[in-house]
């Protein structure tokens, strides 16, 4: 399942999004309690056209998975910021500071959030 990961991890990398769902979607039948792999899915799956709301579950799912992992927070808050979903957006972006409360990136994204409503 690692290969698998890193295969679309490389595939990501060149903006091969399909293959990279490819790779994710067979690495997570072997360990679907991988949160880092639903994350990976979802990165894929977000620059997929029609594939978004899948995109967005396995954002959840990662997070559900290992709910200590910030960035998972960040890039769900990323990816809903980047489709307009503000209040989702801010949202996880504060779950995230409360695992970092110091975060001075994550309290610059809410700030710059509150500043175009």
């Amino acid at each position: 399942a690692v290969s698998l990961a890193e295969k679309a991890e490389a595939s990501l990398k060149q903006g091969e999004f399909k293959a990279a769902a490819y790779f994710m979607e067979a690495a997570i039948n072997s360990a679907p309690d991988k949160g880092r792999y639903h994350l990976l899915l979802a990165r894929a799956l977000s620059g997929i056209r029609g594939r978004g709301r899948e995109a967005e579950s396995n954002y959840q799912k990662a997070i559900e998975l290992e709910p200590a992992q910030i960035e998972y927070y960040l890039e769900l808050a990323r990816y809903y910021k980047k489709n307009g979903m503000k209040n989702l957006s801010r949202r996880q972006f504060e779950a995230a500071l409360e695992w970092d409360p110091e975060n001075g990136e994550i309290q610059a994204e809410i700030a710059g959030l509150e500043e175009q409503t």
